[in-house]
């Protein structure tokens, strides 16, 4: 392969590895390095998938390539940075990040790693996790992502234990944490979630931070707050941000979905089966008159379009759930971009067929979901005109028995939740 060819190959193994196919993608990755052994972005790729798999000394060598090979570019020194600390050695690290500030490397990013080696890692108390703290965005009841966040909050104080929500927001090189009391950043039915004093100087919780289990969703690059126990909750495919979550080896992974994160320390699928979105008293899929586009977050994947003669919906529109459920529930086929949507789901409780629009970056183990497997209409271009291949009576039958599923899991969520936070202070225990 050429360079060009090497470059093309690259693009492609990254759509592997954001889809879950790790071993396809380290396959293609070294194809390339065989080829063009510097090839910076490769080399940075592979280490990262390597340090996401917990080996760090097999990702050393690759990212440190990456570094030698595009030095002006933070991301691969952060990472070769990061997989130094994480095989113990720190005090290398910090001689690198000299190197590398002494070639023009700087950045809030790289200000924040560089305070993390002064502080050094902390330590885990040696004492059962009692209490949490849950970072997240303030209440938005459009994002199934902030949803879950917050009602795991709720629920864990519901099952007997003490947590909180510290909000942040993202700023240039990094992010801003800060606590509320405002009652527009908390869901209005999470009941139990016990506030603390607003402030944006973290340092005023430290005492609670250093007894507490911090959990961060998949978005936050690092240890912001400095937690000695640090749980991450992969909502999405990580690789789908464009930059690494920079885990510890020491970190407690949960996974909402068994693809988003191989080998999790746990699973952990907390939905909520909301009473709007259903199919009573409608008519069957194909005998309903309306279809629906929904892009979401397909658009970081390629171009999107409206499919023509059918209504866009997005975040914002419908402006509230009873509308979309209306819409929903009147709506033949929903044309989606977005593979790894709520509202994916949301169209399948009301009868619809969610029509897949685009398989990349995912493939068809996206349909394999925890509640069993679920058939989609597949669109393709006929003449000029868009046409939809779906068996429905396959479609339905698998639909009926995944809605079974999902409703018995639904109804587990106070279940769900003890046996999460079991065994994150079993992780954590001497």
């Amino acid at each position: 392969m050429n360079s060009s060819e090497c470059d093309t190959a690259c693009a492609e193994a990254i759509q592997l590895q954001l889809a879950g196919q790790l071993d396809a993608a380290r396959g293609r990755y070294l194809q390339i390095l065989q080829a063009l052994p510097q090839h910076a972005a490769a080399n940075y790729c592979l280490g990262m998938l390597y340090v996401h798999q917990k080996r760090s000394l097999d990702a050393l060598p690759h990212l440190k390539a990456a570094v030698e090979a595009q030095p002006a570019t933070a991301d691969y020194w952060l990472g070769y940075l990061e997989a130094l600390v994480l095989v113990g050695q720190a005090e290398l690290a910090k001689r690198f990040l000299a190197v590398g500030r002494q070639q023009g490397l700087q950045g809030q990013a790289v200000d924040d790693f560089a305070r993390r080696l002064e502080q050094g890692e902390p330590k885990a108390p040696s004492v059962p996790v009692r209490r949490f703290i849950v970072l997240a965005l303030p209440f938005d009841h459009q994002s199934a992502g902030i949803r879950v966040l917050h009602d795991l909050c709720d629920e864990l104080n519901q099952v007997g234990h003490e947590s909180y929500i510290v909000f942040f927001r993202f700023r240039p090189g990094g992010v801003e944490c800060y606590t509320s009391v405002s009652d527009a950043d908390y869901g209005p039915q999470h009941r139990h979630i016990p506030r603390l004093p607003a402030s944006a100087d973290m340092e005023v919780f430290r005492a609670l931070i250093d007894e507490s289990a911090v959990i961060y969703p998949e978005v936050i690059l690092g240890n912001p707050l400095h937690s000695p126990r640090v749980v991450r909750y992969v909502l999405n495919y990580p690789a789908a941000n464009g930059y690494p979550m920079l885990h510890g080896e020491r970190d407690f992974i949960v996974s909402f979905h068994p693809q988003y994160w191989k080998n999790a320390d746990c699973n952990a699928t907390l939905i909520c089966d909301e009473p709007i979105f259903n199919d009573r008293d409608t008519r069957p899929a194909l005998e309903r008159g309306m279809d629906c586009t929904y892009i979401g977050k397909g658009a970081t994947f390629g171009p999107c379009f409206k499919v023509p003669g059918s209504v866009q919906i997005d975040r914002k529109w419908p402006a509230d759930k009873e509308s979309l459920a209306m819409m929903l529930r009147n709506t033949r086929y929903f044309f989606t971009w977005d593979l790894s949507s709520q509202t994916n789901v949301d169209a399948l409780l009301c009868g619809a067929v969610p029509v897949t629009m685009r398989m990349e970056p995912f493939t068809a183990d996206i349909f394999d979901t925890p509640f069993g497997p679920i058939t989609f209409g597949m669109a393709r271009q006929v003449d000029g005109r868009w046409t939809v291949d779906v068996d429905m009576d396959l479609f339905e039958s698998r639909r009926r028995s995944y809605l079974q599923s999902y409703r018995s899991v639904a109804r587990d969520r106070p279940g769900i939740v003890a046996r999460l936070a079991e065994a994150i202070s079993l992780h954590f225990s001497p």
